[in-house]
């Protein structure tokens, strides 16, 4: 718990606040008190901010004519650097701020280029990263959330790459019929076979079942829907099913070893 540095009487808030323009995080680590209660006590005893107002004119004054940061911005008007950001998006100033505020010489790795090395531990660094069970709880809430919205929905479907524009495009097989031998029959016998586990990464048809409410697929290793033998086919979960779209070559490569060593060991 961190140590009170002192009262938070109306002078000494009126000093960090007005006269010294401080930010309530830069109050709360020099006092030692919550944001809360600095809050709180800003409104007990009616310390005016120094904060200006963030009208569309200054905002496109500041941002697009003086090329300011929301960062810069924020210093000269009292405001956080989020509330700047978000009342330019507000007012339609600028659709990727992202993109804007770190692009050019904004940037901090502007003209700086990046070794190999460097690239290699960054790469390291984010596959250690393993997110909370709670954090994908609430993101995924979030974007339920963003989707129920229907111009969200609009955007994103607008930016969206279709047809031959899509990097994962195959010429519309998607949409071809699987062929009629791919029944529940065939379906069952590979599960039982891959003793009703995912290949790729060990969940069980009961897992998935808990976590999504849904069975194992059956995977067509050479993505040919018309090639439902047995030995074209293979047990995924539904992430896992979802992640060969990708690298095709490399997954059509690593399932073809996998079942062949699998019947090898079977004929041993």
């Amino acid at each position: 718990m961190r140590g009170k540095q002192s009262l938070l009487t109306k002078e000494l808030l009126y000093d960090l606040r007005v006269e010294q323009r401080k930010y309530i995080d830069e109050i709360a680590r020099k006092t030692g008190w919550g944001h809360g209660t600095i809050w709180r006590a800003l409104q007990k005893f009616n310390v005016l901010s120094w904060k200006r107002r963030l009208t569309e004119d200054l905002l496109r004054q500041k941002y697009i004519v003086e090329k300011k940061s929301t960062r810069e911005i924020g210093e000269e008007t009292g405001w956080e650097r989020h509330c700047v950001a978000r009342k330019i998006k507000q007012f339609g100033i600028a659709e990727n701020l992202l993109s804007i505020c770190n692009s050019g010489e904004k940037n901090g790795r502007y003209g700086k280029p990046v070794s190999q090395e460097t690239r290699r531990k960054i790469g390291e660094a984010n596959s250690k990263w393993k997110r909370s069970d709670a954090l994908k709880r609430k993101v995924a809430l979030a974007m339920k959330r963003h989707w129920q919205d229907a111009e969200f929905k609009r955007k994103m479907l607008e930016c969206s790459l279709k047809g031959e524009e899509n990097s994962s495009w195959r010429g519309g097989n998607s949409f071809e019929p699987y062929s009629p031998d791919f029944n529940t029959m065939i379906k069952w016998k590979i599960k039982k076979r891959d003793n009703c586990t995912c290949q790729l990464c060990g969940k069980t048809e009961g897992e998935e079942m808990e976590k999504y409410g849904c069975k194992l697929a059956v995977h067509h290793i050479d993505y040919d829907k018309k090639n439902s033998s047995a030995e074209n086919l293979i047990t995924l979960c539904k992430v896992c099913n979802n992640k060969v779209n990708l690298n095709r070559q490399y997954w059509k490569a690593q399932f073809q070893d996998k079942l062949m060593k699998f019947h090898s060991g079977e004929q041993g």
